[in-house]
């Protein structure tokens, strides 16, 4: 079985001041900005039972791709409003090659 979509994982901590609406823009801008480049999937935004903890969870063509967006959205004006929202030391980010499975 061969797969070729890499999912990532962003789990964060919110600031106190962070208001579920603020990061629920936050993640439609991010999501316009994975568009742009092209081999971007899909994303979703993921509030956890704990009060301020999310997950972003992203799915990409491949890893190649995943390099290549990275870099630019990094180097783009828009991801510093991006930053601002979560707890810079909580993030977590990991990447997974996904399995499906068919019926």
């Amino acid at each position: 079985m061969k797969s070729l979509i890499i999912t990532e994982f962003v789990k964060f901590r919110s600031l106190e001041t962070t208001t579920p609406e603020q990061l629920v823009s936050c993640g439609s801008k991010f999501h316009d900005l994975q568009k742009r480049p092209g081999g971007y999937i899909d994303s979703e935004l993921v509030k956890t039972t704990d009060a301020n903890c999310w997950h972003l969870i992203l799915h990409y063509q491949n890893m190649d791709t995943v390099k290549s967006i990275g870099g630019q959205i990094r180097s783009g004006k828009e991801f510093a409003g991006l930053t601002k929202l979560p707890v810079p030391e909580s993030i977590e980010i990991s990447f997974h090659q996904q399995f499906k499975y068919r019926r």
